[in-house]
């Protein structure tokens, strides 16, 4: 699913930064509601999400589908309500990932708790899965070719 326009949402965000907008923030810093989303060359699959406002607020994201290709996030309807989405089809989802020691060898991924990205309108949600139980907040990502070649 996601895998289909994984290049070309890979390939805009290299184009061009995308603002977006949480209308509830993020959890934790729930004051903080503009980001802009952008991606490095040579640094795929990971993405940086960076407050407009704080400088010093960044979260580094990765496509979940990238370290676990079966994923399959299930929202709430007020999810799917609030992003004015009707499927996943219509979205980006990423997930934190956590560099453990500052290398991408012991990196985990919340897959627990993704942000869900309506890219045409740039409203943004992090959402707690309705399957949460079916995933990790520490999934090892390190297993994957992909972040073992960036350590």
């Amino acid at each position: 699913m996601q895998s289909i326009q994984e290049n070309r949402i890979v390939e805009l965000i290299l184009k061009h930064k995308r603002q977006l907008s949480f209308p509830r923030g993020l959890r934790a810093f729930s004051s903080v509601k503009d980001f802009t989303l952008r991606a490095n060359e040579g640094e795929s699959p990971l993405f940086w999400l960076e407050a407009t406002k704080f400088s010093n607020l960044a979260f580094i994201m990765v496509d979940p589908y990238v370290v676990l290709p079966e994923y399959d996030p299930q929202l709430t309807k007020d999810d799917f309500e609030m992003l004015g989405i009707t499927s996943l089809d219509e979205c980006l989802i990423l997930c934190f990932a956590n560099p453990r020691n500052y290398t991408f060898q012991g990196v985990t991924v919340n897959l627990a708790s993704p942000i869900v990205i309506n890219w045409k309108t740039g409203k943004a949600k992090q959402v707690i899965l309705q399957n949460q139980q079916d995933y990790p907040i520490d999934h090892p990502a390190s297993q994957r070719e992909s972040f073992a070649e960036l350590g």
